[in-house]
């Protein structure tokens, strides 16, 4: 096949599985947000030494309810944490990764492996993303109510691991997973 009926017939492909992936999206968003909030919050809670104690699931928003025993000038109390988690903020890519994937299978023989490894990386993205916004909220709340104190080296850990992953691999992860299918699947490119 000529690069022009490549490149064409990957753009349609793009397109198909755009609109197909964005469609099957709006339906299973909610559940894919609320597995990955309760493994996410987890993992915070096990870090930031707290329980879970809710979580409620909406549309667009997980709400995650962690508490820790304090102790205070009146006894001991529960600390009550709501954490609201929308789950557009760290997945809405993912119709676009799905179709820029997609879009690449008229240039390589595909192997599965491959595109699994995408997903676990794109799912264990969205992990991070969770882990450390519960984490770096968690960490805030603790030092206003002086259970924990505010040192320049955990605010810096947990808001520099949050922001990092907000701002820089969410924003580009389709083109990071583009990437790193096209260059494990180099040595197969179909001529």
């Amino acid at each position: 096949m000529r690069l022009k009926n490549k490149i064409l017939l990957s753009f349609g492909i793009f397109i198909l599985s755009y609109l197909a992936s964005l469609i099957l999206w709006i339906h299973v968003k909610s559940y894919y947000g609320l597995v990955l909030s309760k493994l996410g919050s987890y993992f915070a809670s096990a870090t930031m030494n707290c329980r879970i104690e809710s979580f409620s699931k909406g549309k667009e928003v997980t709400k995650i309810n962690f508490s820790k025993l304090i102790s205070t000038t009146k006894g001991i109390g529960k600390l009550n944490i709501d954490v609201s988690i929308s789950v557009s903020n760290y997945s809405f890519n993912i119709p676009l990764t799905i179709a820029l994937i997609a879009s690449l299978f008229p240039f390589f023989k595909w192997k599965k492996r491959y595109i699994l490894e995408a997903f676990t990386i794109l799912i264990l993205v969205h992990l991070l993303y969770i882990y450390s916004y519960c984490c770096v909220y968690i960490y805030h709340i603790f030092a206003k109510v002086g259970v924990q104190k505010l040192t320049s080296t955990g605010q810096i850990f947990w808001e520099s691991l949050w922001t990092f992953t907000d701002n820089f691999v969410i924003r580009f992860e389709p083109f990071l997973l583009t990437l790193y299918i096209w260059f494990r699947n180099k040595q197969n490119i179909i001529s």
